[in-house]
């Protein structure tokens, strides 16, 4: 179930991945704090996003994960703003990635309104050295969830700032979508969760 609803303010992000040749895809909200929305804001957003998934956290992921792309799309009504970025750059991490179907599920909590519930990511690529039997390492699963909300808050000190978005209300979908800002990250579970290759 999707919507394509219009979302005030708010930027939608794609970070597109590879692994081992397989298509994944991370979706991330961005809310502007100077709307109306502008090509050149979100110029800032990708240079942003392109600095936390290219340099702060693709080399972290095992072998066999490529960072493809950032596409950004200007959500707000009647916009049709949209950048995409081509980074095509392989992780330099030598220990082999787990399939993609096994992923590290993160928590993002908001504190209003109560029909927005927490979202959650998944982040692909696990090295194969971090999971033993099927539990993985607390330590580097703890490490990634601080860098995935270093990460994501990067943009905070320009313009932007990462948010949940509410497309349905009790199973119907919104006019028009709302956004909850973001204000914490945690880890879903240590144990290793098996996920469709298209992450949230």
């Amino acid at each position: 179930m999707s919507s394509n609803a219009p979302i005030a303010d708010v930027a939608q992000a794609l970070i597109n991945w590879t692994l081992n040749g397989v298509q994944c895809q991370n979706q991330l909200y961005y809310r502007s704090f100077n709307p109306p929305i502008t090509m050149s804001q979100l110029a800032v957003l990708e240079d942003r996003l392109n600095f936390g998934f290219r340099f702060n956290f693709k080399n972290t992921l095992g072998a066999g994960t490529v960072l493809r792309s950032i596409e950004l799309r200007d959500r707000s009504p009647g916009s049709t703003l949209s950048r995409t970025l081509n980074i095509n750059s392989a992780t330099t991490n030598p220990v082999n990635a787990l399939p993609g179907s096994i992923a590290l599920g993160l928590k993002h909590w908001v504190t209003t309104p109560n029909d927005v519930h927490p979202s959650r990511s998944f982040v692909l690529g696990i090295p194969e050295n971090r999971v033993t039997g099927n539990m993985l390492d607390a330590v580097w699963a703890e490490s990634m969830r601080a860098l995935w909300a270093a990460n994501t808050a990067l943009p905070g000190s320009f313009g932007w700032r990462y948010s949940r978005v509410s497309l349905y209300l009790a199973g119907a979908p919104r006019a028009v979508g709302v956004a909850s800002d973001i204000n914490g990250t945690v880890l879903q579970s240590l144990r290793v969760s098996n996920q469709r290759r298209r992450f949230q």
